[in-house]
């Protein structure tokens, strides 16, 4: 609590200085070991306890079951499937409520950004907050069938991702025998592809999609459409199932 004090004081002096645009630097400093003989303060505690206990009570609700235990792996894994699963219908809504439609759309998200697995049994918010800890929006974005072949090449060079409306066969580092909504890959054809803000902004080295002039980001937050998502299956009695068909093809 000591810490939490002297961080507020620097804080305020901090404040201070530029309101008044003072300047200066550090003449002396001290360092204080932080460990468990350093005792709480009880009037932070008795500050913070209400909303402490309005948070536990928010994130130990019950919003679904899950069937077997669940982590996100590459190439592919149950989790990411399902993860991809559902924001590609996710996305598939927002395109349509948007006015698009007659187009080929599949879904990516990153395995690595799963950063918990999800465990048998019980989920809770809490649960889902581990599994999704960042703020990722839903975003769309339009590429050609050049720009999804370099895509999918990047996929492979990954070592695998989370997919969905889409299957290829992972050779070293390069992705062949491509499929969209069942189709083979076309050059011509025109391609949305569903995933986080994080990778249409090109993280991960997914570089590709920032040269598309058509990128739609949703309000709607990749935890978010994962927490209803399993609300909706508890409220129609249905448990946590992972969609296994095989998406990724490993050869050698």
């Amino acid at each position: 609590m000591r810490f939490i004090q002297l961080f507020a004081i620097i804080i305020l002096v901090s404040f201070a200085s530029c309101q008044n645009k003072v300047s200066g630097r550090l003449a002396n400093h001290e360092l204080l070991t932080i460990d468990k003989t350093v005792g709480a303060d009880s009037s932070m505690l008795a500050l913070i306890e209400p909303y402490r206990d309005t948070l536990n009570l928010l994130m130990d609700e019950v919003i679904g079951f899950n069937e077997t235990y669940m982590r996100s792996e590459k190439p592919e894994s149950p989790l990411s499937n399902f993860v991809a699963d559902l924001v590609l219908q996710a996305g598939a809504a927002f395109l349509a409520e948007s006015g698009i439609s007659g187009i080929e759309i599949m879904s990516l998200i990153n395995v690595r950004g799963l950063r918990a697995p999800l465990q048998q049994g019980k989920v809770t918010m809490r649960n889902a907050f581990e599994v999704m800890p960042f703020e990722n929006q839903m975003t769309v974005v339009k590429l050609n069938g050049i720009q999804i072949k370099r895509l999918f090449n990047h996929i492979a060079k990954s070592q695998g991702d989370g997919i969905s409306g889409a299957t290829f066969t992972m050779e070293g580092e390069n992705a062949e025998n491509i499929t969209i909504g069942g189709k083979p890959l076309t050059d011509t054809t025109e391609y949305w592809v569903v995933t986080s803000d994080y990778l249409a902004n090109g993280g991960d080295g997914y570089d590709v999609f920032q040269e598309s002039e058509h990128i739609l980001t949703a309000e709607a937050k990749i935890r978010d459409l994962i927490i209803a998502h399993i609300k909706m299956l508890h409220s129609n009695g249905q448990p946590i199932v992972a969609d296994r068909r095989v998406r990724i093809t490993v050869i050698g």
